[in-house]
């Protein structure tokens, strides 16, 4: 149980960090930040990801990328994963 929460903690962390960056417009940072936490199944990391690379002035900018992203938070039930799916797919 104990290592579970301190999973739990670190992922908020990290999530908070990201945010934080992807405020400043720092992509490239926050998405290896990401990346290299990001275990496939993580709702939030998903939409985060999935925002960065939907983002024009992001040097990897990739639609696909973002639609992949989006589609793991939409497919877990995130309303936000599916607005973001749906605003990616009018590009």
């Amino acid at each position: 149980m104990q290592k579970k929460i301190i999973e739990v903690g670190e992922s908020f962390d990290n999530l908070f960090k990201a945010q934080e960056l992807i405020s400043r417009k720092e992509y490239l940072d926050a998405r290896e930040l990401l990346e290299t936490h990001f275990d496939g199944k993580n709702v939030d990391m998903a939409n985060q990801l999935g925002f960065i690379y939907q983002q024009k002035e992001f040097p990897d900018h990739n639609t696909d990328l973002a639609l992949k992203y989006y589609d793991i938070s939409a497919k877990a039930g995130s309303l936000y994963g599916m607005h973001g799916l749906i605003a990616s797919l009018r590009e």
